[in-house]
């Protein structure tokens, strides 16, 4: 499967076409930097945003963070983890695989 890579990039005056591990890496990446309605036809695409938020239970992050990977982007398997390192910062990691193959893990700082 072929699509658009992300972020936009272009190459020779074309937007640049990535395929197959790199373009869900893409779909990842852009449901984790979207907030929710922030995109007008698909309102509730994206990750919510926790910076100013307070949690006792991290793994309430962890499970909205994977079941909303799981629901847009369906074609990979991945597993969520995270925890709030020094500086109080909620990191989280994202171990995933496309076709059986492993791919670069994908962090995030909350």
């Amino acid at each position: 499967m072929k699509g658009i890579k992300f972020p936009l990039t272009i190459s020779n005056g074309r937007l640049t076409v990535v395929e197959d591990a790199e373009l869900y890496k893409g779909h990842i990446l852009s449901w984790l930097q979207t907030f929710p309605r922030e995109r007008v036809m698909r309102p509730s695409y994206g990750m919510q945003d926790y910076l100013f938020e307070t949690t006792n239970d991290l793994s309430l992050i962890i499970t909205n963070i994977k079941s909303g990977l799981n629901k847009y982007v369906p074609e990979v398997d991945l597993d969520v983890q995270g925890f709030i390192n020094d500086q109080g910062q909620i990191e989280i990691n994202i171990y995933w695989t496309y076709e059986d193959v492993e791919q670069s893990t994908l962090n995030v700082i909350l």
